[in-house]
C-alpha cells in the first residue's frame, strides 16, 4: 500500500472515530448526522459509488432444513440475478432493469417464465444496488429518526424509510456507534393479515472499504424462514448486462 492510500485510510478512520465519539455523547441525533456516519463507515461516498458490481457466493438454509448453494450477482444501477442449486436442480431469478423472471432447470429440461405480481414485488425489494441510506433523496425516499432501541441486546438507531412504492417502506436499525445494519423490518398486509418480516445482519467483514454482512437471517412473524452464510464477496466483477436477461426456454 502506498503512502497516499495509508494517509487516506488513516484520515477516514480518524473521521469515523470523531463521529462515533460525538454521537455517542449526544442524547439527540439528526438524520443527517447518522447518514453521514453510515457513509463514512464505508470509506465515504466516493468509495461507495466506485463499486459497480458485486458477486456474493454462499449457502442458504430453508424451512425444509436443506442447505442450498447460491450465487447472487448485482450490477449498477439495479440489475440482479440469483442462482440457487440443490443436487441436480437449479433455480434462477433475475431482473434486467425492465422485467423480473424465473427459471427452473434440471438435466432434462428448463422452464422459464415471467414472475407474477406478488413474486415480482418481493424480488424487487432486493434489487437496489446499495443501501437506501445512500443517496436517499435522489431515490425519492424520505428518512426520519425514531430514536434508539435494543436489538438482541445491542443499542441501535432506528430509521424509518418511506417511498412512493410500498416495498420502499421499512425500518432500518443501525448499530449505535458502528453504524452497520443490524436489522431491517417490514410490515405488510398479506391476504388481509398483518405480516412482520425481520432480517438480521451479523458477521460483518470489509471488502473494498464496504461492510458486508456474512450472516443473514430472515424471520416472518417470529419464525425463521431462511439463514444465509456467505463464503465470499467479490467487488467490481466483470459481467455483461445480458447475464441478467431471461434465458430462452
Amino acid at each position: 500500500m502506498n503512502m497516499k492510500k495509508i494517509l487516506k485510510s488513516l484520515l477516514a478512520s480518524l473521521l469515523i472515530f470523531s463521529i462515533q465519539t460525538n454521537l455517542s455523547a449526544k442524547k439527540e441525533y439528526t438524520v443527517e448526522e447518522i447518514l453521514n456516519a453510515y457513509i463514512e463507515s464505508n470509506d465515504g461516498m466516493e468509495n461507495i459509488e466506485s463499486v459497480r458490481s458485486i458477486r456474493i457466493i454462499g449457502k442458504t438454509e430453508g424451512t425444509d432444513g436443506n442447505e442450498y448453494d447460491f450465487v447472487l450477482m448485482k450490477k449498477r444501477p439495479d440489475l440482479m440475478r440469483m442462482s440457487i442449486r440443490y443436487e441436480m436442480i437449479e433455480y434462477h431469478m433475475g431482473y434486467d432493469g425492465k422485467n423480473t423472471w424465473k427459471s427452473l432447470a434440471n438435466p432434462k429440461r428448463e422452464q422459464t417464465a415471467e414472475m407474477n405480481d406478488a413474486e415480482s414485488e418481493q424480488f424487487l425489494r432486493d434489487t437496489q444496488f446499495e443501501s437506501p441510506l445512500v443517496n436517499s433523496k435522489e431515490k425519492g425516499l424520505e428518512i426520519s429518526y425514531l430514536g434508539t432501541e435494543k436489538v438482541k441486546g445491542v443499542n441501535c438507531h432506528v430509521l424509518k424509510v418511506e417511498g412512493k412504492s410500498t416495498h420502499d417502506n421499512h425500518l432500518v436499525y443501525l448499530h449505535l456507534t458502528e453504524f452497520r445494519e443490524t436489522l431491517l423490518k417490514r410490515t405488510n398486509e398479506v391476504r388481509g393479515k398483518t405480516q412482520v418480516s425481520e432480517t438480521y445482519f451479523s458477521g460483518y467483514q470489509k471488502n473494498h472499504g464496504i461492510w458486508f454482512a456474512y450472516r443473514v437471517e430472515t424471520q416472518v412473524d417470529g419464525e425463521t424462514i431462511s439463514k444465509m452464510n456467505i463464503d465470499s464477496v467479490d467487488v467490481n466483477v466483470g459481467v455483461m448486462n445480458s447475464y441478467f436477461k431471461k434465458p430462452r426456454s
